[in-house]
């Protein structure tokens, strides 16, 4: 069942909830990988596979910043300074993880 309605001069159109359980009941599975199941049906899929024990090695400014507590700014005026080791990828810099660990024992031991 859809619903219309006009919103400040965009038609709006709406699905019921009572039929959206049905209609995707019905229909088949778009982005399928022939061969492989469902997740929940016992076989794990490529996505599950790719999740299970995945960590990251080199983090971003922002993802290292966020596991110091402290700011964007302040990780790289630390990265500038050469008190927080970083490596460039092209364009990319990217912080290690043991190079934030080495960080922590250096500011502990002052």
């Amino acid at each position: 069942m859809w619903t219309w309605k006009l919103r400040s001069s965009l038609l709006v159109i709406r699905r019921a909830k009572t039929g959206l359980r049905q209609l995707a009941a019905d229909r088949p599975n778009i982005g399928a990988v022939p061969g492989h199941e469902a997740a929940g049906s016992g076989k794990e899929t490529r996505n599950d596979v790719t999740a299970v024990g995945a960590t990251k090695l080199l983090l971003t400014p922002i993802e290292a910043a966020e596991q110091l507590a402290v700011s964007r700014t302040k990780v790289y005026e630390l990265m500038a300074a050469g008190m927080l080791r970083s490596i460039h990828i092209g364009r990319l810099r990217r912080v290690p993880v043991d190079a934030l660990r080495d960080f922590i024992g250096d500011m502990e031991s002052r």
